[in-house]
């Protein structure tokens, strides 16, 4: 009974369909050990990239914002009072345009809200 066994288990092991459910059984192995690797990779490597965002985060805020002129309101008793010398003169267009003789300008935008552009 035993020799029977054998050879059957022999001829079993030996046919075409057995190798490839055993090359199929095998690569969905490798496929789930892969898988597992990664995943352990991802979970060790998680906790370095949370403290490299923390610690940008808080290099980012340390350093002082940069603020336009103007975007703060000045408190009235630190605003100087205007001097008599600085006061602005309005002036047409032909005599600003005048004032940058040999050089292209322009003047771009609506009458009153006009910007200069010098190249």
């Amino acid at each position: 009974m035993n020799h029977l066994h054998d050879s059957f288990s022999a001829e079993l092991l030996a046919s075409d369909r057995f190798e490839r459910l055993r090359a199929n059984s095998l690569a969905l192995g490798l496929r789930g050990v892969r898988r597992q690797r990664r995943l352990r990779s991802a979970l060790h490597a998680f906790p370095a990239v949370v403290l490299v965002c923390l610690v940008t985060v808080l290099v980012v805020r340390s350093y002082p914002t940069r603020s336009t002129p103007g975007s703060y309101p000045i408190p009235m008793a630190q605003q100087a009072a205007p001097h008599p010398e600085n006061r602005i003169e309005i002036i047409s267009d032909t005599e600003l345009l005048g004032l940058f003789p040999g050089q292209t300008i322009a003047l771009i935008g609506p009458p009153g809200h006009q910007q200069l552009l010098v190249p």
